[in-house]
């Protein structure tokens, strides 16, 4: 029942039509058409990453409390008397009526997406970057950054690896993919931005089971209290990604911008991993941390820029493992065919792993079901029975649901656990 806004500028300097719709981006279903409005330019504030853009809204929609959970767009469809003649997207997410939550929570990495986000000539980590192209002014960043600016990271994004400007893809693009899976797999889920698991977190005690995946970077200490509080309950985490709460932000008084602490050249890596270094390591929740970065590039003819994972002998007959094929090789799906994955192999990019970091270590039942060949020793799949009834379930990879969606044994161990946490 929310009215969502949305703020458009022109880029040429001429007025231009554009048709918007409502389109439901996790079921690939149109929702509705808004209509044809003009769009002129407006200028991008000298603070725009800062302070937000400001531009008037042209149209608005209120939300029906009958629209299913999940990543949603404000199509921007250019007519055809329009200069630029792109489609865009203007991606928001819409969480369930409280009353009406299915098993399973995914949370959606907003705050990673905005700390990445360069429009307004700012991110997190430097100014006037592209997101490949290196870092011309690193230590350059911005502390303070608006969620109210167009952010590009969260737009959709071609599936298959061939079809995109980049090999890797972390961000909104590659959740979507997954959530587009679970939608077609008939997996009933909610879909929560971090603001609202940050706002919210009181009432996720319900759900069976809490998803994060790909890219959760960036996390409020709130977030990670309720992330225990929520494991204390009896709650079950797949944790499906890589360099997972590593760092915190915090939200202004308005929710509308993120604080945080840009990167500095004088600043060594002992000053990063502010929960690990705090009391609150992510490896006690997680069972993995952050351990090494594989940045090979899509050109790279060697196959250590993703691998698959190997399953640990002693850990072969793992209720996680029930019904996959043979061998001990899985999510190896990094070659190009039906099956690769939309990253490459499971295994790649940011990686975790389950070694003592700053005097932290596991939890002590934790055990590690596989290892990625990525460079010999690649993430730690980990997993662990939570005190408080559930368990937890890390994969330590950023391009880990690239592959499961496309691989069957992946597909194969996902389904085990949701069993198991009674999530279907």
């Amino acid at each position: 029942n929310d009215t969502i806004h949305f703020h458009l500028s022109e880029s040429t300097g001429k007025q231009s039509n554009v048709i918007l719709e409502i389109y439901d981006l996790t079921r690939e279903t149109r929702r509705g058409i808004l209509g044809k409005f003009p769009v002129i330019q407006y200028p991008v504030p000298p603070l725009g990453a800062i302070e937000g853009y400001r531009w008037p809204s042209i149209a608005s929609v209120s939300i029906p409390p009958e629209w299913p959970s999940g990543m949603y767009s404000c199509r921007v469809i250019p007519s055809a008397d329009s200069a630029d003649h792109t489609v865009q997207d203007i991606v928001f997410i819409v969480h369930p009526s409280l009353s009406k939550r299915s098993k399973v929570a995914v949370i959606a990495n907003t705050n990673t997406w905005n700390a990445y986000n360069i429009e307004g000539d700012y991110s997190y980590y430097a100014k006037d970057y592209t997101v490949w192209g290196g870092y011309p002014e690193r230590g350059t960043g911005a502390s303070i950054l608006s969620f109210e600016r167009p952010n590009p990271l969260a737009n959709p994004r071609p599936k298959n690896p061939q079809d995109r400007k980049d090999w890797l893809e972390i961000w909104g693009g590659a959740e979507l993919w997954f959530l587009q899976w679970l939608a077609d797999q008939a997996v009933a889920f909610d879909l929560y931005s971090d603001q609202d698991f940050h706002n919210l977190g009181a009432y996720f005690s319900d759900y069976k089971m809490i998803i994060l995946q790909c890219h959760p970077e960036y996390w409020t200490e709130t977030m990670y209290k309720n992330l225990v509080a929520y494991l204390n309950s009896g709650g079950s985490l797949l944790y499906l990604g890589g360099n997972g709460i590593y760092e915190r932000v915090e939200y202004d008084s308005t929710g509308s911008k993120m604080v945080g602490r840009p990167l500095s050249p004088s600043t060594t890596t002992t000053a990063y991993r502010w929960f690990m270094r705090n009391q609150l390591p992510e490896l006690s929740i997680l069972g993995v941390s952050f351990d090494e970065q594989n940045t090979s590039s899509k050109d790279d003819p060697t196959i250590n820029r993703t691998s698959g994972y190997d399953i640990q002998p002693e850990q072969r007959g793992h209720w996680v493992f029930e019904g996959i094929g043979p061998g001990n090789l899985i999510g190896n799906n990094w070659e190009s065919g039906p099956q690769q994955g939309c990253n490459g192999g499971a295994c790649g990019f940011e990686m975790d792993k389950a070694y003592a970091c700053y005097g932290n270590r596991p939890p002590t039942n934790c055990v590690t079901l596989a290892i990625g060949r990525v460079n010999g020793d690649g993430a730690h799949m980990t997993y662990y029975d939570h005190s408080g009834g559930g368990f937890v379930f890390s994969a330590g990879s950023v391009t880990y649901t690239g592959s499961l969606i496309r691989d069957p044994d992946l597909k194969i161990m996902f389904f085990n656990k949701l069993r198991r946490a009674g999530a279907i």
